[in-house]
């Protein structure tokens, strides 16, 4: 009989340094953390498996509310499961999502976008309840959201004009968390 090395914990601690998995880990931190209060919406984004990465990103920092507007077709292999743990909502348009906000949300929108009155969200007053939108690498966040949103910016220090989209929306995830998650 072969011995699955893997699971058999001397093994895991010399090799990894830990005895429990991945997995292991994941669940204990979702049963530890409660949810937090951040929500994320995406926006006509063309490379689909952007859309796995960004409910993996709303997902590690404890937001279960997941806005999809547009192409809501992803590979679910790209979110690592993480889709088994959030609410995810469809929404055809954005006015649609507008819509839904005006009627049923009080969280303030927060739209990552570069615009001439971008705010650096090193800059950015927070609020705790949030809904941060993204959208497209080639479209970005659409007007109508745009004139609803606070609108933030990853500031540029290199030559590449962007980030890939599920970068930036953890780096802003995160520094929202800074001030809300982390003790």
């Amino acid at each position: 009989m072969k011995l699955n090395r893997s699971i058999d914990p001397e093994y895991r601690i010399e090799n990894y340094g830990r005895i429990e998995t991945r997995n292991d880990r994941i669940n204990k931190l979702l049963k530890k953390n409660k949810k937090s209060k951040i929500e994320l919406c995406c926006i006509n984004i063309g490379q689909s498996e952007n859309i796995g990465m960004l409910c993996r990103n709303l997902v590690y920092w404890g937001g279960n509310e997941f806005h999809i507007i547009g192409n809501n077709i992803w590979p679910k292999k790209t979110s690592c499961n993480t889709h088994n743990f959030v609410n995810v909502m469809n929404y055809r348009n954005p006015l649609e999502f507008i819509n839904w906000w005006k009627k049923y949300s009080n969280k303030k929108l927060v739209s990552l976008e570069l615009t001439e009155n971008s705010i650096p969200i090193t800059n950015y007053e927070w609020d705790e309840d949030i809904i941060l939108c993204v959208g497209s690498e080639s479209t970005g966040v659409p007007v109508e959201i745009l004139n609803n949103s606070d609108i933030i910016k990853i500031p540029v220090q290199g030559h590449a004009p962007c980030l890939n989209l599920s970068v930036a929306a953890g780096i802003a995830i995160n520094q929202w968390a800074s001030k809300y998650l982390y003790e």
